[in-house]
């Protein structure tokens, strides 16, 4: 397979998570602050994407077109039942919402048609 065969794809997930990750970021501190314990993961999920389609099929979905993309905060849990089923190798790559000395990261991960990929932001949420 030709690496440069989904260049586009991976380039469109990199701008994903650079023009989503303060809205995501943003929307996480608000619920870790109302729950310390829950620990949200950002999901970019590309249109016609099985992860998407998953997502707007679940009863606590917000309402959605047809065929649109998901972008928001999903529990931990839920993401890594996502990704045994679509990307294992994934899971060893998602950032830990706790690190060190108390400091809370977001999990992101982005789906496209032909693969996904995981980033993090480290989140404040102090105050």
């Amino acid at each position: 397979m030709d690496p440069l065969e989904h260049f586009h794809e991976q380039q469109g997930s990199e701008h994903a998570i650079d023009s989503h990750k303060a809205a995501l970021a943003a929307q996480a501190v608000e619920v870790i602050r109302e729950d310390p314990n829950h620990e949200p993961v950002g999901v970019l999920a590309a249109p016609g994407t099985p992860e998407a389609e998953w997502v707007q099929k679940q009863p606590w979905a917000p309402a959605s077109r047809e065929g649109s993309g998901f972008s928001g905060l999903l529990s931990r849990g839920i993401v890594v039942e996502i990704l045994r089923q679509s990307n294992p190798a994934l899971l060893d790559w998602i950032v830990d919402s706790h690190g060190p000395d108390g400091r809370r990261f977001l999990p992101i991960v982005v789906f496209t048609k032909n693969g996904s990929r995981a980033a993090g932001v480290e989140l404040d949420v102090g105050g």
